[in-house]
């Protein structure tokens, strides 16, 4: 609205992005609810960036380039946040039904958890920033989505959009869904442009998975596997926070 009323973005221009944004919302939350409950991987990340690349190509021309990737991005958020419901939903809902969940409380603590979880997160987020050596996008802290996103807009700015690939890689991803290999599309784009750390430890964590099946059976990994590596999670998650949360503190209590 403040750039519709300033004149940089034309009210026509405003509605398109507005009914494209609302399409796109409903097309990639179906993907993204049917992902996650069949794989328990959400594609996110690229249905926010489809979403970015047709947002500006849809203003692009109408205003100086700066205010087309500025507004395109303040929508593709928008977006990603309304995608991302569909995704959380779709998980609750089938994490609650595997134990006997109620579907009306979920979608209770959902709604809860929609307002509480920004103001938590966006804090969190601003005090990593701060604390970890070079902050979001170093190795410390890496942002491949957000990388994948700028390389994106670079090659947009540039007019030096390589088409062909993004046809090639959805044709390829389309073959692999049509294939019964359902997620492997998703795997193999997200091995390619995560951090070879992540990956890495991810392939040993699957291999382990692999080992404990065959010589231990199944139900070891369930009853024993997937508790332990939780627990590596969560743990490991709380020790970043928390160490974060003291340099914070230290460097206020030392200034």
């Amino acid at each position: 609205a403040w750039y519709v009323g300033n004149g940089e973005i034309s009210w026509g221009r405003a509605i398109l992005m507005s009914l494209l944004a609302i399409a796109w919302i409903w097309v990639a939350g179906v993907i993204v609810a049917e992902c996650i409950g069949r794989t328990n991987w959400s594609p996110l990340s690229g249905m926010t960036l489809i979403a970015v690349t047709l947002l500006i190509f849809a203003i692009k021309g109408s205003s100086d380039m700066l205010t087309t990737i500025r507004v395109s991005l303040f929508v593709g958020a928008a977006v990603c946040l309304a995608i991302s419901q569909a995704s959380d939903i779709m998980l609750d809902l089938k994490s609650g039904y595997l134990v006997g969940g109620i579907p009306r409380r979920q979608q209770i603590a959902q709604f809860i958890g929609t307002w509480l979880g920004p103001i938590i997160v966006v804090w969190l987020m601003i005090v990593l920033h701060q604390t970890k050596p070079g902050g979001m996008g170093s190795e410390a802290l890496p942002a491949p989505q957000a990388e994948a996103l700028a390389s994106t807009i670079d090659s947009i700015v540039s007019g030096d959009v390589p088409a062909y690939r993004y046809t090639a890689g959805g044709g390829l991803g389309l073959m692999l869904a049509l294939s019964g290999l359902g997620g492997v599309g998703v795997l193999v784009g997200l091995g390619f442009y995560m951090p070879f750390a992540i990956v890495l430890t991810y392939t040993i964590g699957n291999v382990l998975r692999v080992i404990s099946d065959r010589w231990l059976g199944k139900p070891f990994g369930y009853e024993y596997g997937v508790p332990v590596a939780a627990g590596f999670i969560v743990g490991e998650a709380l020790v970043n926070v928390g160490h974060a949360i003291v340099q914070v503190f230290a460097s206020g209590a030392a200034g």
